[in-house]
């Protein structure tokens, strides 16, 4: 079964530089059955990394990608969505 863990990063694109704001995207990382970790960001579909070794190489990866997804983003004229995804664990 895949394993899933979330961290929240804290970014804004202005003029093709990423500044930290108050905006935080949800990231939610996965163990697929391989063992390699995938990771993506639910706000923005497409945003997404796969097929790393450790979690740590799959959240350096997420921060490249989520840069370059909302630097693609502004430059195609699109607008940034705000984040409204939220993670919480239960117990069950």
């Amino acid at each position: 079964m895949a394993r899933r863990t979330a961290t929240m990063y804290n970014t804004e694109v202005k003029g093709s530089i990423m500044r930290r704001t108050d905006r935080k995207y949800l990231v939610l990382i996965e163990q697929s059955d391989n063992g390699k970790y995938s990771a993506y960001v639910p706000d923005l579909p497409g945003c997404a990394v796969v097929g790393y070794k450790t979690i740590a190489g799959a959240l350096r990866s997420m921060e490249k990608a989520l840069r370059m997804h909302l630097a693609g983003m502004e430059e195609d004229g699109l607008p940034i969505p705000e984040p409204t995804t939220r993670g919480e664990y239960v117990a069950a």
